[in-house]
């Protein structure tokens, strides 16, 4: 009995995980769909930063910009979930695009 808990424990726990995973992904391939659209070329590399309230000034500053710049709400606190995505292009130029509520904003 206690195998087969531990066992769908795991399954459960594997599940969380992998979907957790997936979420940034899809935002990270969503954001260079949206960038190599808007200005062609192509992406090398990429890393993103969810917005918390440990996330540093710097970044904190670049995505409420990226924001105003979009007419959008720059509280960030009024968004579900933040992310501010940095994408590498072929001439290893770094650009920031945004994810707010599942919408890429691109400046």
């Amino acid at each position: 009995m206690r195998k087969k808990v531990f066992t769908v424990l795991l399954v459960f726990l594997l599940l969380f995980t992998v979907s957790g995973c997936g979420g940034e992904k899809a935002i990270v391939e969503d954001a260079t769909t949206a960038y190599t659209d808007e200005y062609g070329g192509e992406i090398t590399d990429s890393r993103v930063d969810k917005y918390s309230g440990s996330m540093s000034e710097n970044h904190t500053m670049m995505i409420r910009m990226i924001l105003n710049g979009k007419d959008m709400d720059y509280e960030l606190d009024n968004y579900n979930d933040v992310y501010l995505i940095f994408l590498t292009d072929e001439n290893g130029e770094e650009h920031a695009v945004v994810s707010a509520d599942g919408g890429i904003l691109i400046p």
